[in-house]
């Protein structure tokens, strides 16, 4: 009798086993498939975070830069009356013509020795050798006298602004950094000053305002510019009898890599008297009762009390904040909010 055996069975006894059907294939490749953009999203994810804090990070470090600096040399601040008869100790705080603010003050050098050029001060006699100590000048310069001009100021717009500092010693004469009038830096006066005694401090700068605390007629930080019992924007003590302020409140606003999401475009014109504003995505900016509520449209800083998240405007606006001027702004231009860090020095003049 011939035994008859089915296929399936003769596999089996050859030793063969089934393969995996076409559904059963498919169906794999679907689990790899959704498991492999499982792990790219959780990467993604995952890097995404990290460079979003390197971001918060390097804008902090920067904040944190500038702000160590004019501790520095605020508390290295010379008042000494007698020395300066001629006007060449000095006290100045003003505003330029882009609402920033614009310090200048005379301060002692901290460290001669340890400075190459102010070791190398005093080997000229001569006045037309006056030389700044901020730059890598080999020219004779003459003795600094222990003190130096210090300024503060602003240049570029946008995005490229930067806060320059400037050092020049020693102090008064030709050429002294008092003679500038911080108003006409767009004109270039001070733009060429700045070019051959300063250096770039920090980078995307977006608003840099210092606020003085005057004991005869401040109340309070907070209280609108102008107003009574409001501090002081300006200050120059050769006006107030060599007197120099107390406290200084600085305001300082760095400008966030994209990632971050801290700005948006308009989605509308508005005119220089509008009450409210069009956003593409208004949830981008914090909510005012919580955060920083000022905003930057081209060159001008506006102050928002309330979002409206359904009809996406921003709204209660009070225009020309920061020492800026209300002006019209077309569909699409790009709104800025940065990060903003606030604190108040103490000005430890030597008297």
């Amino acid at each position: 009798m011939i035994e008859r055996r089915t296929r399936p069975g003769l596999l089996r006894a050859r030793g063969f086993s089934r393969g995996y059907t076409l559904v059963e294939m498919l169906v794999a490749s679907f689990v790899f498939v959704l498991l492999g953009m499982l792990l790219v999203q959780t990467v993604k994810a995952a890097v995404d975070t990290w460079r979003m804090a390197e971001a918060r990070r390097d804008v902090y470090e920067r904040a944190q830069q500038v702000m160590d600096r004019i501790t520095i040399d605020l508390t290295s601040t010379f008042a000494d009356n007698r020395l300066g008869r001629d006007g060449s100790v000095r006290f100045l705080l003003a505003r330029d013509t882009g609402g920033d603010s614009d310090l200048r003050f005379v301060a002692r050098i901290g460290g001669e020795l340890r400075r190459p050029l102010t070791r190398e001060a005093g080997e000229a006699s001569n006045p037309a050798a006056h030389r700044t100590l901020g730059l890598a000048d080999r020219r004779p310069l003459l003795a600094g006298e222990g003190l130096e001009e210090i300024i503060y100021s602003m240049r570029g717009s946008g995005e490229s602004r930067t806060m320059w500092r400037g050092v020049r010693s020693p102090i008064g004469g030709a050429g002294s950094l008092f003679a500038l009038d911080p108003r006409t830096e767009k004109q270039g006066a001070l733009k060429d000053q700045l070019a051959s005694v300063a250096m770039p401090l920090a980078e995307g700068v977006l608003h840099f305002g210092f606020e003085a605390w005057d004991p005869a007629s401040t109340l309070a930080w907070d209280l609108p510019p102008g107003s009574a019992g409001a501090p002081v924007l300006v200050w120059d003590s050769a006006r107030r009898a060599g007197v120099f302020p107390e406290l200084l409140r600085l305001t300082l606003v760095l400008a966030a890599d994209p990632l971050l999401g801290r700005s948006t475009r308009l989605a509308e014109d508005i005119s220089g008297g509008a009450n409210r504003l069009a956003v593409e995505n208004v949830r981008l900016l914090p909510d005012p009762t919580a955060a920083n509520p000022y905003i930057l449209i081209d060159d001008e800083w506006i102050r928002y009390g309330r979002r409206n998240l359904e009809s996406g405007h921003l709204e209660d606006l009070t225009r020309g904040r920061r020492g800026t001027m209300p002006k019209s702004h077309k569909s699409g231009s790009r709104i800025e909010q940065g990060y903003s860090f606030t604190s108040v020095l103490s000005v430890r003049a030597s008297r």
